[in-house]
């Protein structure tokens, strides 16, 4: 893949690996050497965030987005950092539209089992963290609830990762990754030891989950294929804080632990071919 080029930036922001550049009147397109490279045309929009144009060097503009960190990538690139978008705790106000986004992220009716996971974490208290991404109106929505490790010294304050939630049309933004470090960060800052998460290995190692397997953690129930079963300890986290992790009720109730047949034959038929 050919070089990545920020052609020009808003007055004040520093560009990926390129100076500051001043003038906010970016309406001109700047001719550039043939190649396969990605080229990126920023101006400043509403709210203090940039539009960002983008397209192959030499091929056709593939859509505007509000970002400013991007990388190269086949046509149309990927956009890695919305700026302008905030990461913050959501308020209890805007349960209804998390719940929309999640609801639809994960192809559910308004009241399908993930958003009632969600609100019988809510009603029994298991909710530790929830936070959500703000572009404009709400886009991504993480949220870590209570858990222990049944450890042979004591039982051990954990949290485990569900749901992961982001609007089908702002994927490949970068907001999902944002929001694992945020929750990340906010559950290292409580103290726990260890998050727990049942999801895609070759996603959430990027963001330091490895195998929970690996460390001695055993699932809470044999349902979740064991590389989905993960973990990222955290900087409190000591080497004898092993043993069965234990989830909280409400994920029990709404019957959201783990895959159930045929769901779960079919993985585990895979793994095994």
């Amino acid at each position: 893949m050919g070089p990545t080029r920020l052609i020009a930036t808003a007055p004040g922001v520093q560009a990926p690996n390129g100076p500051h550049v001043a003038g906010a009147d970016l309406t001109s397109e700047p001719g550039g050497d043939p190649g396969d490279g990605v080229e990126h045309l920023a101006g400043p929009v509403g709210g203090g965030g940039l539009r960002v144009t983008s397209r192959p060097i030499g091929g056709s503009w593939c859509g505007t987005h509000r970002a400013i960190l991007v990388r190269p990538a086949q046509g149309c690139p990927r956009i890695d950092t919305v700026v302008g978008m905030q990461i913050r705790a959501a308020r209890a106000s805007e349960q209804s539209a998390i719940e929309t986004v999640v609801a639809t992220a994960f192809g559910e009716e308004p009241d399908g089992r993930v958003v009632q996971m969600i609100r019988a974490l809510n009603q029994t208290r298991a909710t530790r963290i929830s936070l959500i991404a703000d572009d404009d109106g709400i886009v991504g929505h993480v949220q870590l609830s209570k858990a222990w490790i049944d450890a042979r010294k004591r039982l051990v304050t954990a949290l485990m990762l569900t749901p992961l939630a982001v609007a089908p049309e702002r994927h490949r933004q970068g907001i999902g990754t944002r929001l694992v470090e945020e929750a990340l960060k906010a559950a290292d800052q409580m103290g726990v030891t260890a998050v727990f998460l049942e999801g895609d290995p070759n996603y959430y190692s990027r963001h330091g989950f490895v195998s929970g397997a690996s460390l001695e953690f055993l699932r809470p129930s044999l349902r979740i294929p064991g590389p989905g079963f993960q973990v990222s300890t955290l900087s409190r986290h000591e080497p004898w804080m092993t043993g069965h992790v234990i989830y909280p009720d409400a994920m029990w109730e709404t019957d959201t632990v783990g895959l159930r047949d045929p769901q779960l034959a079919s993985i585990e038929n895979a793994l095994n071919s």
